[in-house]
Formats: C-alpha cells, structure tokens, sequence
C-alpha cells in the first residue's frame, strides 16, 4: 500500500518515470551500435515529455514555497527557499521547453534548455549547502549528547532521509553539470547517475509517507 500510495502522487509518478528515462538513457549507450538504441532514445525522449506535463505549473508552487521562508532568520530556512527559488525559475524554463515540444510556441530550445539546467545547477548546489549545514547540525547535536547507549549507526537512522537527499543531490549535480558541457563523462554514467537520484527521491517518498 506505501508503494500504491507513492505512486499516487505526481512525486512519485514522477520520479518512477525518471527513473525509467534514465535507465533508458544508460540502455541507448550500452547499445549505441545496434538498432536498439533509436528505440531507447525514443523512449527516453517520450518519458521526458510526461515528465515535463506533470510538472506543468509548479513553479508556482515553488514560488509560493520560497515566499514563506524567504525572511526566515533561520539560515535552513533561507537556503531552502532560495533553492526553491532557483528551482522554479528552472520549472517555468521547462514550461516553455514542454511548449515547444507540442508545437505551441517556436523558440530557441537550446538557449532556454541551457537556462534551465543553470537554474538547475543553482539549486542543487543550494540544497548541497542546506545538506551541509543540516548535516553539521545534526552531528554537533549527536557528539553533544553522546553516550554509550547511542551509536553512530544509531544516529545514521535517525537521520535516514537527510543521508539518502546527499546522495540524491550529489548524484544529480552532474546532470545539469553534463547537459553544460561543464564535465565531460559519458552518457551511460549520466543514466546511471540519474536512476541513483531517482531511487533515492523514491526512498525518501516512501519513507515520508510511512
């Protein structure tokens, strides 16, 4: 029922259907020189635009997100709504990508697919930053209260979720970092890179809603 219930929400269809882009992503390499690939690149390009229709219109949401914490003292607070800031400038450039793609609107898709993965870009590094300061909070809070009867797996458990949205974050950074040209890896390990992050989105979901 936990994985009906993520799958429920447009979080979870989404990241379930990133995952499968992805993994398409690292089959098209695998397969780059046989009749397979063109299949893969097919698919690939089929789950993105799902994608981008599901996230139609959240950046307002994440606008309206980043307006209640923006003036927040509390420097998580701040850094979570400057990421999401940062993360609805990115969606409202995918909106016009979408656009684009249905033929609505003729644009230069290149120029604004390289804004998007800079806003991207942003805001992962932002989150990178609120993981960091989260992670030092809460290790000062553990050495603070360390005793015998609390280990550092312990610990680690307790803070499951904050662990598994590092790995998420450090594994999506490159993404945006390849589609730059600011790191140059292959696209089999951009597959992999982006089913990581989107099992550990998925980790967290289910985790959440338990």
């Amino acid at each position: 029922m936990t994985v009906l219930g993520v799958l429920n929400q447009i979080n979870g269809r989404d990241k379930t259907a990133r995952f499968f882009q992805y993994l398409c992503r690292l089959l098209d390499y695998i397969s780059a020189k046989n009749t397979a690939s063109d299949r893969y690149k097919f698919l690939e390009y089929q789950l993105g635009t799902f994608r981008k229709l599901l996230r139609f219109g959240r950046s307002l949401e994440s606008f309206y997100l980043a307006s209640k914490n923006i003036h927040n003292e509390d420097i998580l607070n701040r850094l979570s709504a400057l990421a999401k800031i940062a993360h609805g400038c990115y969606l409202f450039c995918d909106h016009f990508l979408l656009m684009k793609r249905l033929q609505l609107l003729q644009l230069n898709s290149n120029a604004w697919a390289s804004s998007a993965n800079k806003y991207w870009l942003l805001a992962i590094i932002l989150n990178l930053i609120h993981n960091y300061y989260e992670l030092k909070r809460v290790w000062h809070v553990y050495k603070k209260n360390n005793n015998d009867s609390v280990s550092t797996v312990s610990h680690v458990k307790f803070n499951f979720t904050l662990y598994v949205d590092v790995i998420r974050n450090l594994c999506d950074i490159f993404i945006p970092l390849y589609a730059l040209n600011y790191v140059q890896v292959s696209s089999g390990l951009i597959g992999m890179f982006g089913m990581l992050s989107s099992i550990a989105g998925l980790i967290n979901l289910i985790t959440n809603k338990k």
